[in-house]
């Protein structure tokens, strides 16, 4: 598929991606209101129409609810999307929270491994459980609105944790990869993962082959490799939220590069089906 021409934000930084909800001059919709797909547990119909923020209570100006930037490889002049970031500020799931979730395409790296692993891996060799609980993570940087990079979390993806139902949970800032890289860790709320919520919420513990698709035992398995974290929603004091910055996006192995370099363009050319199928511009939200 060729999409339309890939339009960088610009701005008075430079970074490989900067992505911008409240500034940038990027348009990410498609139609009036997000559509909903009924078959994706990650979206909740309720959570779809945007919720109405108390400006009394949030410091600052607060970017509109609900909006989603993709990422694109920084090496190809075409191609989908290899992952998107969804923003809003959240009233209902953690109240008085800045809600970010980074969603990979499949096409990069997806929650399947063992014997029903997708294939491109590491030259065929496959994808593996172990692998996914190793050095996979995620970094994401936030800027206040003034324009001053102000924090940065690294959010591991699956840890071991006896505590938890699986024997496993997402690492967050605190555990495995993850750490807080600038400011204080006192801002995270909380952090988790799709394959968290697979193996924990869903009680589908599948810790060697993932469930084939179609598999009666667990229908709801999330294959997308999506992150999300709370943070908290005064972290930026009177200037208010800016903008997330993000300049990479990781996995090892993954179906693709490693690491690859991303900066934010227009959403698929008319919204076709890539990362979210037909809620190709909606949130992957919870509700909890």
């Amino acid at each position: 598929m060729q999409r339309t021409h890939r339009t960088r934000a610009q701005g008075p930084f430079h970074y490989s991606i900067l992505v911008t909800f409240a500034t940038l001059a990027l348009q990410i919709g498609c139609g009036d209101a997000p559509q909903t797909n009924q078959n994706d547990p990650f979206v909740e119909p309720e959570a779809i129409e945007p919720l109405p923020v108390d400006t009394e209570d949030s410091p600052g100006p607060e970017p509109a609810v609900g909006q989603t930037v993709y990422l694109y490889d920084t090496t190809k002049a075409a191609g989908p999307p290899v992952a998107k970031l969804y923003y809003e500020f959240d009233t209902v799931r953690v109240a008085g929270t800045h809600y970010v979730a980074l969603t990979f395409s499949e096409e990069f790296v997806d929650n399947t491994y063992g014997a029903n692993s997708s294939p491109g891996y590491g030259k065929d060799k496959g994808h593996e459980f172990r692998q996914l609980v190793g050095s996979d993570h995620a970094i994401i940087g936030l800027e206040d609105g003034d324009g001053n990079f102000m924090f940065e979390v690294k959010l591991d993806y699956i840890v071991e944790d006896d505590a938890s139902p699986s024997g496993y949970r997402s690492g967050g800032i605190e555990d495995g990869d993850g750490k807080m890289l600038l400011g204080s860790e006192a801002v995270v709320q909380d952090a988790r993962t799709s394959l968290e919520r697979n193996l924990n919420e869903r009680e589908c513990v599948y810790l060697e082959d993932s469930p084939a698709q179609g598999d009666p035992d667990c229908p709801d398995w999330e294959r997308r490799v999506i992150y999300e974290v709370w943070l908290d929603g005064d972290m930026f004091g009177p200037a208010g939220f800016g903008r997330p910055v993000l300049d990479h996006v990781h996995a090892s192995p993954s179906r693709m590069e490693n690491t690859i370099e991303v900066e934010p363009g227009e959403p698929p050319e008319g919204c076709e089906p890539m990362i979210d199928g037909p809620n190709c511009d909606g949130p992957v939200v919870v509700v909890d």
